[in-house]
């Protein structure tokens, strides 16, 4: 019997070899997320009765990264997740979304860092025990099988990013996009678009200032160089595209194309959905708001605002509570202390202060 345990302790060894060098340096593509049909429904209902670039959004985002068992090989650094969380709010800057980043934390486990697999429901379910409620969570990985990044489904309040997809073609910033109800350029869940977006509003990706998008795993899609190249038809017939080279919804990062920007009509239909779907409502940050009176012992304790945050003198903070207190404008009263104990934090600063 030991020398079978033995073998196994080597087989094991030699899988996380394997699955080591083969993730290093290889950026690979998200997997493509389900819809809900009835949250995209109730969104689309909304952005119909209203004017949603008068709105303003703070959202907040947990970061999570794994690691091994024994508690090293993490998935990302500090650095990093500082990185992409500035990327993130440069990139939805333009569009009056901001995100506040309330934390984050270390999980040890090798299984979900290294074999996690997007389409298994059962591996995906390993994520519950770890989501901080009314945020975005978002886990690094070693590893996420044949995909670089995940957010499962389209609105979702948590996603998953590769190691080696970080800082490259916007993946957390995609992958959130996901999140907030964005679905790919070239999507053809709700049926195909035509070239001249006649249809847009209802098929693609549903957004009519992102232009239909051939990319594709058909004989008929070829690129060089961010350039298109193919022979594709759309519904029509048509084969002139011209598409969203630099969107960060697009796979145009994958054929040399430099990704910058979301649209005015992306950025739209995330306002609907973070103005409709219930997972993403408790996401969303209120105008103002008072932290305190309370005492907060262990646990979260997340207060952020658009414009502005009054601490309350009373408010006390101890024990291993992960706090954060953010806001444009954040007043903190004379005697205020706030003394969290283990690996508690307090983080209080101003924050999406253009």
């Amino acid at each position: 019997m030991k020398v079978s345990i033995y073998y196994k302790k080597i087989i094991v060894l030699v899988l996380f070899i394997i699955v080591n060098i083969y993730c290093v340096g290889q950026v690979k593509k998200c997997k493509s997320p389900s819809i809900d049909i009835a949250s995209q429904q109730k969104a689309e209902t909304w952005a119909a009765q209203r004017s949603p670039l008068a709105v303003n959004k703070l959202v907040r985002v947990y970061f999570h990264i794994l690691r091994g068992d024994a508690g090293f090989d993490d998935a990302a650094t500090l650095t990093q997740i500082n990185d992409e969380f500035t990327d993130l709010v440069e990139d939805f800057a333009p569009y009056s979304i901001c995100f506040a980043n309330v934390g984050f934390d270390y999980i040890n486990s090798s299984q979900i860092n290294y074999f996690l697999n997007p389409d298994s429901a059962n591996d995906v379910a390993l994520l519950q025990p770890y989501l901080v409620p009314n945020c975005i969570n978002i886990f690094y990985h070693q590893n996420l099988g044949d995909y670089g990044g995940s957010a499962y489904n389209i609105p979702n309040t948590f996603c998953s990013i590769i190691n080696a997809n970080i800082g490259s073609w916007r993946t957390t910033s995609h992958e959130v996009g996901h999140c907030l109800g964005l679905s790919h350029t070239f999507s053809t869940s709700g049926g195909k678009e035509n070239i001249s977006g006649a249809n847009c509003a209802t098929r693609g990706d549903r957004v009519c200032d992102t232009q239909a998008d051939p990319y594709t795993t058909a004989s008929c899609f070829s690129a060089t160089n961010c350039n298109y190249t193919g022979s594709c038809q759309d519904p029509t017939g048509a084969t002139n595209y011209s598409p969203p080279y630099q969107n960060i919804m697009s796979y145009w990062g994958s054929e040399g194309c430099t990704l910058t920007h979301f649209t005015t009509g992306q950025y739209a239909r995330a306002t609907s959905f973070l103005e409709t779907d219930a997972g993403l409502l408790t996401t969303v940050s209120p105008a103002t708001i008072t932290a305190g009176p309370i005492s907060v012992i262990s646990g979260y304790y997340f207060r952020t605002a658009r414009n502005s945050i009054t601490i309350n003198p009373i408010l006390n903070i101890t024990g291993p509570t992960i706090s954060s207190l953010q806001s444009q404008s954040v007043t903190v009263p004379p005697g205020f202390l706030a003394s969290p104990t283990g690996n508690g934090s307090t983080t209080i600063k101003a924050t999406c202060v253009y």
